[in-house]
């Protein structure tokens, strides 16, 4: 209740970087939360994540993510050590638990839920091209790739609506360059759909015959 979509944030010299993301181009010297918000889940912008880090409170932070289980170092702007140690990973499960919140509202009141599901719908991560899917199809997605040294991660999971029907994926990568990462989670995606698309349709001919 501290702040609204309109709250401004000031953008501090130290939380720009260019490790993902233009934000940190701006002349701006502060920028509404909606903004930072959209920039944050439509273009991962890591400059919007960490204005946006630094005005959530630690100890209810620690809270949220001991509620999805997920046990990511809380100094995450300034160390990685998530990359670090194996124990720290996310896992595709503790991806399922967050979405399934989104979802469901397990946590936020349901139309700000859609409003993030909504801003996940639009990111600058053409799964739906990707994949080859149809137009009519929409998707939730979240992805996330870390470069760096010896480490290559690119992961992507998200909700895949299909008319009045709902499925969850999510494809996570070590080791294989970018572009070829891209490739593969679409082609994984695009074989996850049609399996779901022909499951459907088996399953409605067994209803009809019975």
């Amino acid at each position: 209740g501290k702040l609204d979509l309109n709250t401004m944030l000031p953008i501090k010299d130290y939380e720009k970087t260019d490790s993902y993301g233009t934000l940190y181009l701006t002349k701006e010297k502060q920028l509404p939360v909606r903004i930072l918000l959209e920039k944050m889940l439509k273009e991962s912008d890591n400059t919007a994540f960490n204005v946006l880090f630094d005005n959530v409170n630690r100890d209810e932070l620690e809270r949220l993510l001991s509620y999805y289980n997920l046990k990511e170092n809380i100094e995450y702007p300034f160390k990685r050590l998530e990359y670090e140690s194996s124990t720290n990973l996310v896992t595709p499960i503790q991806m399922y638990n967050l979405f399934s919140s989104l979802y469901l509202s397990t946590v936020l009141y349901a139309q700000d839920s859609e409003y993030i599901l909504s801003l996940l719908s639009k990111t600058d991560f053409d799964i739906k091209g990707l994949a080859n899917l149809p137009d009519n199809v929409t998707v939730a997605d979240k992805f996330g790739e870390y470069y760096l040294d010896d480490s290559k991660l690119f992961h992507d999971c998200g909700i895949i609506y299909i008319g009045q029907g709902r499925f969850f994926y999510c494809i996570m990568m070590k080791d294989i360059e970018v572009e070829d990462a891209k490739q593969y989670i679409g082609y994984l995606v695009n074989y996850i759909y049609n399996y779901v698309i022909d499951t459907r349709v088996k399953l409605s001919i067994l209803r009809n015959e019975t």
